[in-house]
């Protein structure tokens, strides 16, 4: 009767490591194609960042920045010609960088006119002598005495 039990234990657990490395084995296979498949979404990811954009995708762009920057409509820009719509792009472009460039120097000139402020005079002629530190002799400045291990400083 012992023998059988542990026949049976011994089947049984068996049977339970098959199911368990079934079990590994499917996990594992599932992890893979994950892995694969986000290593290929990130490859083609890549490769579509790295094209250069095709002829229509960059006049959609170019009418996009238009009809938000330049306050252009849709009926303006849609009979218009690539070349065309490429022009005004260009001319609003070098605007808006005239634009940003005016904005700095004027940002730039509050701030130096902000630093240059003339200091009022109150007619105080107050004259500082002022020795510089190097040409300076070295003093005592406290006679404490200070303790270090066995060796005395003052």
């Amino acid at each position: 009767m012992m023998d059988a039990d542990n026949e049976l234990a011994a089947r049984l657990h068996e049977e339970e490591q098959g199911e368990l490395t079934i079990k590994e084995k499917s996990r594992l296979f599932m992890e893979v194609m994950d892995k694969r498949k986000k290593h290929f979404a990130k490859l083609s990811a890549e490769e579509k960042i790295i094209k250069p954009p095709t002829k229509a995708q960059k006049r959609n762009q170019i009418c996009v920045y238009l009809k938000n920057v330049a306050e252009y409509t849709h009926n303006q820009l849609k009979n218009k010609t690539f070349d065309e719509v490429q022009n005004a792009f260009d001319k609003t472009m070098k605007q808006e960088n005239a634009k940003n460039q005016r904005v700095e120097e004027e940002n730039d000139s509050a701030e130096l006119k902000r630093c240059l402020e003339m200091v009022p005079n109150d007619g105080d002629n107050v004259t500082i002598e002022a020795t510089p530190l190097t040409s300076k002799s070295p003093t005592i400045v406290d006679y404490k005495i200070y303790k270090e291990e066995r060796k005395s400083y003052f």
